[in-house]
Parts: C-alpha cells; sequence; structure tokens
C-alpha cells in the first residue's frame, strides 16, 4: 500500500470512530442543581473545547442538565464557571478519569451547589461529596 492510501485509511477509520453510528459509548449526562438557600440565584456558563452550552441563571432547587458523547481518544472535558452571591470559580464538572466516573457510574454526574462549595453525588452510595470549595469575592457584595 502506498503512503497515501494508509494515511487516507488511518483518516476514514478516525473519521467512522466518531460517527455516533459507529460510536458504540453510552451517552453521559451531567446534572448540575441550585442547592444553595432561600433567594440566592446560580449563574451558570457551561462549556468544553467544542461546545458550549450557553449562559443559565438557576433559581433555588433549579437545575440544568445536558448529555454528550465522550471521545474516543479518553479527553472529553466539560467545565463551568458559575457564580452567585457568595462566590464564584471555574470547575470542572466532567472528565474522563476513573475515580470520577465511579461517582457518577459511568455515565450520570449530579453536582450540586450549596452554600460552602460544589458537590458530586457519588452514586455508589447515594451521597454528595464534597469537591469544590467557593473562591470568595474580594469586595463586600451587598445584601
Amino acid at each position: 500500500m502506498s503512503r497515501l492510501n494508509v494515511a487516507l485509511f488511518i483518516i476514514l477509520a478516525i473519521m467512522a470512530m466518531n460517527s455516533p453510528c459507529v460510536n458504540a459509548r453510552p451517552k453521559t449526562y451531567v446534572h448540575i442543581i441550585n442547592g444553595l438557600v432561600a433567594k440566592y440565584v446560580l449563574n451558570i456558563h457551561c462549556y468544553s473545547r467544542d461546545d458550549d452550552l450557553g449562559h443559565h441563571t438557576l433559581p433555588v432547587s433549579g437545575h440544568f442538565d445536558w448529555s454528550f458523547g465522550t471521545s474516543i481518544f479518553g479527553n472529553t472535558v466539560f467545565k463551568c464557571d458559575m457564580n452567585w452571591a457568595g462566590g464564584h470559580g471555574v470547575f470542572k464538572v466532567f472528565w474522563e478519569d476513573e475515580q470520577l466516573q465511579r461517582k457518577c457510574h459511568f455515565n450520570n454526574c449530579i453536582w450540586l451547589a450549596a452554600i460552602d462549595g460544589l458537590y458530586v453525588k457519588d452514586l455508589r452510595i447515594n451521597r454528595f461529596v464534597f469537591m469544590y470549595p467557593w473562591q470568595k469575592y474580594l469586595i463586600k457584595l451587598p445584601k
């Protein structure tokens, strides 16, 4: 086989593996829940290298959910910029790591924003586990 044929074969194989028809990986679901108290809304902006999911304002107990197929290369990452009156931060809410995958039962990551930070639900024990603290604002915001 010539080098050109080999290169074309490799390109077509990669394209086929990324095709939804060929990719047998199950969809992954991510849920962000506003678990803040009383009147505090949670502003979020979630994105990956390939997808921008837009800006959303979640009321107390509100949620934002999405699903996606992971990369065959194991490098899918989703982050969310989050802020509310008591803090802010940029948090990884999905990455292809075995420890996170086990907590999420491999395809269902549930995140809870609380007063002290962000929690992920460990579905094996049916309990939220603390993952990230909020960064505090340098100035005091009015109430």
